[in-house]
């Protein structure tokens, strides 16, 4: 497992928590990229699960003659001929993730779509993916889901080609101008669905240098759920998060029966996408009124402390009543209304992402203290921020 990638490190934290439950096992991992992955070579071993990260790996678990368990395999090693091909796999439902980002792109009042796969500077992996001119299965799948989910609506998504030269170096320079190009001709608001985090994190950094407003002309959504990658561009990237941890434990548990006998043949298993995790990439743009849509800006890019209906219609150069009445036609919600759901999202990311006391994150989000946050978090989330901040620390 490359733990340089919130997948793998999700995947381990599922393995490691059901040697926690059962025991038993003596547990090697290489740390770092993937690269560094290999099989120990002087020391004994009685079962493997791996990510296939490089055409010598393949060849070292196919020489294995114990079993292997892998997680989230390649065409490559999926192919009949390959001598992988028959071992057991968990791998991620990829239509899923897709249909999930449709379903949410839609929700939100997009009606223009598009698909961005990856290229060797978003993901130097692809160096093993079969062909670096073959667009993963990952890649693939998600957009077969994305574009299938489109179509049910009516709608269709337009999808990024790469340039040869995309696909040949992990250089960035000149893709950047040719995706800049591309996303300008795209019809507004668009919907883009990338085909991972790091590829989402480019889309935006993209918009900004083109001077496309995100979300509100060009909506990104990418897969994985990193939060610390997802924190690196503005806005932060909104993501679909996978299972990987489910993923670890299942991968565990058909390894264990493998190794005991009580199994023999192999097994293919699926793990699911879980939820969107909405930041500022991705937002409602049900509302074409250019008032709303400032507004809804500066209530989602700015900090909350402060921020009253009445500041925010002044700011606009319109009374409360105006602007009141501008949000009802468009959103069926009032000023306050909005403010507070985002003041909430705010708060939930803080809860999740970070270990802010719960008073500081009352504070940073603008509500008076942390016991009334606490009331509506619960009220709106249905359980506490110490249940939410213990579930997403160990989800990691």
């Amino acid at each position: 497992m490359e733990t340089s990638l919130r997948i793998s490190r999700g995947i381990l934290t599922g393995i490691t928590d059901y040697l926690r439950l059962h025991g038993g096992w003596k547990l090697s991992y290489t740390a770092g990229g993937w690269l560094e992955q290999r099989i120990p070579a002087n020391e004994p071993f009685d079962g493997v699960i791996a990510r296939v990260t490089s055409s010598a790996l393949a060849r070292d678990l196919a020489a294995f003659a114990g079993p292997v368990v892998l997680c989230d395999p390649p065409d490559a090693c999926l192919a009949p001929e390959h001598p992988l091909a028959h071992r057991s796999v968990v791998a991620n439902d990829y239509a899923h993730c897709g249909r999930l980002a449709a379903e949410h792109f839609l929700a939100c009042g997009y009606r223009h779509f598009a698909f961005v796969g990856p290229t060797l500077a978003s993901s130097p992996g692809l160096r093993y993916d079969e062909s670096p001119r073959t667009e993963p299965n990952w890649s693939r799948e998600r957009r077969a889901g994305f574009c299938a989910r489109l179509a049910e609506d009516g709608f269709t998504a337009e999808t990024y080609r790469p340039a040869a030269a995309e696909l040949r170096t992990t250089s960035d320079k000149g893709a950047r101008h040719r995706l800049i190009a591309w996303l300008g001709k795209l019809p507004k608001p668009v919907g883009i669905l990338t085909a991972h985090d790091a590829r989402g994190v480019q889309v935006v950094e993209a918009c900004a240098e083109a001077g496309l407003s995100v979300p509100y002309e060009v909506g990104v959504l990418g897969v994985n759920g990193d939060p610390l990658l997802c924190a690196t561009c503005e806005p932060a990237l909104s993501s679909v998060t996978i299972d990987a941890v489910g993923a670890g434990f299942r991968a565990a548990q058909i390894l264990d029966k493998l190794m005991n006998g009580s199994r023999q043949d192999p097994v293919r298993c699926s793990y699911p996408a879980l939820k969107i995790d909405a930041a500022g990439s991705t937002g409602d743009v049900h509302s074409q009124d250019p008032f709303v849509r400032q507004a809804l800006k500066t209530i989602r890019s700015q900090p909350l402390t402060g921020l009253h209906p009445e500041a925010l219609a002044k700011s606009l150069g319109l009374s409360r009543r105006c602007l009141e009445l501008k949000f009802s036609h468009a959103l069926d919600r009032g000023i306050a209304a909005v403010i507070r759901d985002e003041a909430l999202a705010r708060a939930r990311r803080l809860v999740e992402e970070t270990t802010m006391p719960f008073s500081a994150v009352a504070e940073s989000c603008g509500i008076a203290t942390a016991s009334h946050l606490a009331k509506l978090f619960r009220q709106t989330y249905g359980r506490t921020m110490s249940e939410t901040r213990r579930d997403a620390h160990h989800a990691r």
